[in-house]
Order: structure tokens, then C-alpha cells, then sequence
């Protein structure tokens, strides 16, 4: 494009990678792709043209692209012009995926309902069975491409939440076609290749596929005994109007998870399981969580989420080997970009990818450090370091579903065998198709059996559900402030001991979670209870996705305290927050133990103060004794209670000099948390009474601090000791 002088001044074009004659940029994209984005952004700056199969992209890159699509959103662009073949092969004119961001909301809300983790959860001995059976097929000794192997699981996988059954007979038609129309949806194939019989025959087979299993739905949807599916949510969407959604447009949300997990999750695994194997060290410190993860059976949603070293390990993953290169867009007006001229009729990219190896947020960008994605480092957090799912309005809806896939077979495949890169020495190779993922040669040799399978369940706690939120809070995952506002308006129930909380046969219409007292949960059909409750647990979710029955009575055993949340909000926080049960109930009781101490006109008890304050503690110091040393690192901060504690500088032992007393209510060691230093002075118990104090976790200061955004840490320390004394002291 040739600079256009205007009344405005001279338009620039974007500067042109340099590539070969009639091929462009194809052969340096299709070699590394994530490379190329971050070495051209590093030559060329934010704005760059590339050619790639005959085709002219602007990018908009790094950090720069990204704040400008975060305040511009998409008035200057189309996603519809982009996609507008690849919706028509998913037997669509408008795919919803393709729309105008502000359109469609209530389907929107419904796919990201049905590709959450709630609706994964119930399938998870399914996917881990998937795994089991393809292992089966490949005793000690065999060696399987990788690519090819994991695409046939996690199909497989998908299958299960999707409509309630496998679908393993029909991978091969649904591979080809998923593979054909996104090489032709992403402009690397040409059209006439949809052309071609044995495309037409899959495309067919697909579609016939899709009638049956609606008409399937449609029969059985009634049935009590099912859990709820993909296609029950997409299935029960309305138009923003209120009208039903067009069969066909249902019909092509459901096959965007088909080509999703086809295209998509065979790479984010291949990726993750290369990065693994080619860090032994990593990969000890993975498998002796995954051995603990099945030391108690079959694992659950909230058992995976709890994985912290193996989610940071695929979170740092993704950051390597990013499968989302950019979000593709048709420019539809005219707009300027760090000083040059985008035209309207243009393809545009943005890519966050050079944000993914940038030093201003990461240490050592290119080496895999698992260690980096959690706390306290949390390289990852700012905005626009980590977007492998996409950003905006535009983040993958499949999100939480991908992840549990992931889960589920990675570590399933690593507790149940020894496997090894075949050739060990093997370097990776990436080539895009369409997406970026590693080559054909990436094999892997599948060893002996490591261990046993056990197919029992168990459920998490509500305080490892608690400390599961914390790291997602703190990990910038969850909109903390959304939901603590969604939970402001859960109110508290209070029932009679021989009361009926809810009733077998009746709609289900809220979830709750048991504050104080016993529930027994009862069956018509059985004498005796099938599950005693305590404080932290939770009931009532059942039904609560597609509107069911409930399936037991609850009653109260003792008098009882419940937090009701009603349906409608339950099913927002799991769309919005992507939360399973037990954490919904762990931050709603977080929630409410937090008002309650802010409120409380006395004293409370200790064990609500730890739930309130995750790993707090009362400890008591006889005179003299030392609470921290000067140099020592910072891991908790302290609230006085009771007693005197004096504050010395020792940098001359000789002669310690004092620099302050503190009494009641006063509290120290916040500073070196919050700077990540030590400490910078010397404490001990002072006077002739002991001292006593609550000793607060350095996660439960910053997880406030993470809260509290835009307030300074030292006021969020200060309000926080302030609620902790005022909760554990005896009221004026």
C-alpha cells in the first residue's frame, strides 16, 4: 500500500516483513510461528504487514495491540467477513462466534454454561476411562504419534460431555472434517478443497450424526437419571427476544466444540506433555502430585483445579508454545495505529503473543519455569502477559473445559504408565495446521504400568475448595470483585431440628450451603440416610442446570443455618466465574464468615476466625521471646491482641536500639510481604505479661491485597488487622 496524502496528512503503511518472492511470509509463519510474531514485533514495532498463502495481513502486536483492542473494541472490524465460509460449513450463515460481541448474549451465555466446568464435572470417570481404554490398546513397548493419539482421546472425552455417550466410531469423519474447514476457515486450504468427495461424505456423516443425536436429546430429555449435557444447554437457548434459537445454529455451537477439541486440544497436550518430558525435574515434582491426586480414587473437578503445580505447568505451557496466535478480524472502517493507516477491506490481526515472551513481565522468557504462573511470583498476572485463550470480549467460552480435558488426560496417561520422547533426544518441531502444534515426529514410546486404577470417589472439603479460590483469585482467573458482589445479596435461612429443607419430587430452584447444625439427606426408596452434613457442606445443586427434580429430602438434624443462593444467581456465578459447587459454597461461606466478623459485636471463636482467615492462628509469647528477626524472610504478619511487643534495630549488635512499642490492637510484619523483602527489624514479646497475638499467612494478606485492586497494601494490612482484632476481642 502506497502512502495517501489527504487533508488529515500523509498516510503511512505498516512496514512489510521481508519475505521471499510469491510466498511471502508463509514459509518463516509456518516454521515458527510464535517466533515469527515476537522477532517481527521486535524489528517492526506493534504494527507490521505480513503475506501469508497470497494473502495480506496487518498485525497489531504486543502490548500496544492490546491496550488498543482493550479500548477500541471491535468498532473498526468484522469477525462475520472472516468466518462467514468457515459458518457455512458448520451449516450456519451467521456463526455466533463470528457476530458482533453484543449480539446474541443469551446463546453466548448459555455456551459458556455448557462448555464450563459444572457441566464437565460429572463426566470426569468417563474421561479418565477414555484414557484407560486407549492404553489398553497399547501394551508396554508401543510407540503412537502423538497428535493422532491424544486427538482420538480427547474426542472421545468431549463425546461424553457433549451428549452423554461416546462417540469413538465416528472420529475418523469427524476428524477430516473438522481439519478441512479449519484449514479453509483460516485461509491456509483454498475453498475447491471442500470440494473434494471424501470431504463431502465426512461433512455428510457429521451432519447425520448431529440430527440423531438432537432427535436423541429431544427423547430422553425428560429422563431423570441423565446428567446434564452440552447439548441440553445449547439446546435450551432463546434468541435475545425470547424465540427459539434456530435448530442449526444449536447444531453449529455443538460442532464448535467437535472441531474445538479435534484441532485445539491434541496440541495444548502434545505441548504440555513435550515440555514434561523434556524437563525431568519438572516431571518428578508433576507425577508426585498426580500420585497424590489418585492416592484417594477417582479424582473430582475440584481435586483437578487443586493441581497448582500441574495447572502452572500448563498455564507456562501455553505461554511457550501459544496455539491461538491471534484474533483475525476484516477491517470495515478506516483507522490509525501508532501512527499508520489501516484501510477498511483489509484482514487485521491482533496478536498478544509477544507479550508471552516479553521481560518486562517475565524472568528468562524462554525457558519453562512452571514456578513462574503461581504464587508468589505470578508472572502471568498483568494484563496482557498471559492471553492464550484469547482477550476482551473474545476469551474461548470452552475455557474450563479444555482445562479439565487436559487434566484428566495428562494425568491420567502419567499415573498409569511411564512414557518417554522416542527419540529421547528429540527436538521439537512446530508447523501450523492450521494452529501451531508440534510435527508428526513428535512421538512417544508408552512404558510399563506405574500404578493401579481405583474407581472411587471422594469429595473435596470446603476448606480445600477455599484454597483453591484463593490461588485462583490470586492468579487473576476469577473476577473476585463480580463475584464477591453476586454473593452480597445471598441471604441466610434458619430451619427447626425434624425440619424439611428440601423435598424429594420438588423443583429444583436453589443451592445451599450449611453454615452451622446437621443435615441428613434422605431417600423414599431408602430407610436410612445416604449422607450425613456438616458446617461447610453443600446440597441442592442437583437439578439446579436444566431445572430437574430434586432427588432426596434434606433435613435438619439439629437447628441449622443455610445460605440460599437461588438458581438464577447459582448458574450466573458458574457462567461467569466457571466455579464448581463446592467453591461456589466455600466463597459464599468465606463471604459470610468475613460480614459476620466485620459485624460481630463481641468476640468469635478461633476455628471461625481460621475459616474467615485462611491459616490463621493464636499464639501466645512469654516475655523476651523473639516473634521475627531483621533479615529473616516474611511469612506471616502479626495483630497484638494482649500484651507488649517492641520493635529494635540490631544492626549493631552491640548495641540494639529501640524503635518503637506496640500494645493492643497495633501490628507488625506487613512490610516485608508486601515489598517481598525481609525483614527489616527485630520483634519481641516486651514487659512483663505475655504476649498475644494472631498470626496471619502471608497468601492471606496478599489473597486481600489481590481483592482490595487499586487500594494500597498497607491500608488493605491495616483494615485487615483491624477486623481481626475487633472480631477476637471482647465488645466495650
Amino acid at each position: 500500500m502506497t502512502p495517501i496524502d489527504n487533508d488529515a496528512g500523509t498516510r503511512r503503511a505498516p512496514p512489510r516483513v521481508p519475505g521471499l518472492p510469491l510466498l511471502g511470509n508463509t514459509l518463516q509463519i509456518a516454521d515458527a510461528p510464535e517466533r515469527f510474531f515476537v522477532d517481527a514485533y521486535e524489528r517492526h514495532g506493534p504494527v507490521f504487514r505480513v503475506n501469508m498463502m497470497f494473502r495480506d495481513y496487518v498485525v497489531l502486536a504486543g502490548m500496544e495491540g492490546f491496550r488498543y483492542f482493550q479500548r477500541e473494541g471491535e468498532r473498526h472490524f468484522s469477525r462475520g467477513a472472516f468466518y462467514d465460509r468457515f459458518a457455512r460449513e458448520l451449516g450456519t450463515e451467521r456463526f455466533i462466534l463470528g457476530e458482533p460481541a453484543d449480539h446474541h448474549q443469551h446463546l453466548r451465555g448459555q455456551m459458556r454454561l455448557a462448555f464450563s466446568r459444572q457441566v464437565a464435572a460429572p463426566y470426569i470417570p468417563a474421561m479418565i476411562a477414555a484414557v484407560d481404554q486407549a492404553l489398553e490398546g497399547h501394551p508396554p513397548g508401543s510407540r503412537v504419534t502423538v497428535m493422532d493419539f491424544i486427538a482420538e482421546i480427547a474426542f472421545d472425552q468431549y463425546s461424553h460431555v457433549m451428549c452423554g455417550r461416546s462417540l469413538r466410531d465416528d472420529f475418523a469423519d469427524a476428524n477430516h472434517y473438522a481439519c478441512r474447514i479449519m484449514n479453509v476457515g483460516a485461509k491456509i486450504w483454498p475453498e475447491f478443497t471442500l470440494g473434494f468427495p471424501r470431504y463431502k461424505r465426512a461433512r455428510q456423516r457429521v451432519f447425520a450424526l448431529m440430527d440423531e443425536l438432537v432427535a436423541e436429546n429431544q427423547s430422553n430429555h425428560s429422563a431423570e437419571d441423565r446428567e446434564f449435557t452440552i447439548m441440553d444447554a445449547i439446546l435450551a437457548a432463546q434468541s435475545d427476544d425470547g424465540s427459539p434459537v434456530a435448530t442449526a445454529d444449536q447444531i453449529a455451537c455443538c460442532l464448535y466444540g467437535f472441531v474445538g477439541t479435534i484441532v485445539y486440544m491434541n496440541r495444548a497436550i502434545a505441548f504440555l506433555l513435550y515440555d514434561l518430558l523434556r524437563n525431568p525435574a519438572e516431571l518428578e515434582r508433576v507425577r508426585a502430585e498426580i500420585d497424590a491426586l489418585y492416592a484417594d480414587g477417582m479424582p473430582t473437578s475440584l481435586d483437578l483445579r487443586g493441581m497448582s503445580l500441574l495447572r502452572a505447568a500448563l498455564k507456562e505451557s501455553m505461554r511457550l508454545h501459544p496455539i491461538a496466535l491471534a484474533l483475525p478480524f476484516v477491517v470495515e472502517e478506516d483507522f490509525t495505529f501508532e501512527g499508520y493507516t489501516v484501510e477498511r477491506g483489509e484482514y487485521c490481526v491482533i496478536s498478544g503473543v509477544p507479550g508471552h515472551f516479553a521481560e518486562m513481565f517475565y524472568t528468562e522468557p524462554n525457558r519453562f519455569d512452571p514456578d513462574r504462573c503461581r504464587r508468589p511470583r505470578s508472572e502471568h498476572r498483568p494484563k496482557g502477559a498471559h492471553v492464550p485463550f484469547g482477550f476482551s470480549a473474545r476469551v474461548c467460552p470452552a475455557v474450563g473445559l479444555v482445562e479439565t480435558i487436559v487434566l484428566c488426560t495428562v494425568t491420567r496417561l502419567l499415573y498409569r504408565r511411564e512414557v518417554f520422547m522416542d527419540p529421547p533426544d528429540y527436538e521439537l518441531n512446530t508447523v501450523l495446521d492450521p494452529l501451531p502444534g508440534p510435527s508428526r515426529g513428535f512421538r512417544l514410546r508408552l512404558g510399563e504400568e506405574r500404578a493401579q486404577t481405583n474407581a472411587e470417589t471422594t469429595n473435596g472439603g470446603w476448606q480445600r475448595a477455599a484454597n483453591v479460590l484463593e490461588e485462583l483469585a490470586g492468579g487473576a482467573e476469577m473476577r473476585d470483585d463480580e463475584l464477591q458482589r453476586r454473593l452480597d445479596g445471598v441471604g441466610a435461612r434458619e430451619y427447626p431440628a425434624g425440619a424439611t429443607i428440601i423435598r424429594e419430587g420438588d423443583v429444583a430452584d436453589a443451592f445451599h450451603v450449611l453454615i452451622d447444625g446437621e443435615v441428613a439427606v434422605r431417600r423414599e426408596s431408602e430407610e436410612e440416610p445416604v449422607a450425613r452434613l456438616e458446617p461447610g457442606d453443600h446440597f441442592g445443586e442437583i437439578g439446579l442446570l436444566g431445572a430437574g427434580r430434586r432427588t432426596a429430602h434434606c433435613v435438619a438434624l439439629t437447628p441449622v443455618t443455610v445460605l440460599v443462593i437461588e438458581r438464577d444467581d447459582f448458574l450466573a456465578i458458574v457462567r461467569e466465574q466457571d466455579l464448581v459447587p463446592a467453591e461456589i459454597a466455600a466463597a459464599a461461606r468465606h463471604r459470610d464468615l468475613t460480614r459476620r466478623i466485620r459485624e460481630a459485636p463481641g468476640r468469635i471463636d478461633e476455628e471461625t476466625l481460621q475459616i474467615a482467615v485462611p491459616g490463621a492462628r493464636v499464639s501466645t509469647y512469654e516475655p523476651e521471646t523473639r516473634l521475627m528477626e531483621e533479615g529473616d524472610n516474611a511469612e506471616h504478619f502479626f495483630v497484638i491482641l494482649t500484651g507488649e511487643a517492641e520493635v529494635i534495630d540490631e544492626t549493631d549488635p552491640a548495641r540494639p536500639r529501640g524503635l518503637a512499642r506496640l500494645g493492643s490492637g497495633r501490628f507488625f510484619g506487613e512490610i516485608g510481604i508486601l515489598e517481598a523483602r525481609p525483614r527489616t527489624a527485630t520483634v519481641l514479646a516486651a514487659g512483663n505479661a505475655p504476649l498475644r497475638v494472631v498470626e496471619v499467612p502471608r497468601a492471606s494478606l496478599l489473597a486481600q491485597v489481590d481483592r482490595s485492586r487499586g487500594a494500597a497494601g498497607a491500608d488493605v494490612a491495616s483494615r485487615m488487622a483491624d477486623h481481626v482484632y475487633r472480631a477476637m476481642t471482647p465488645a466495650d
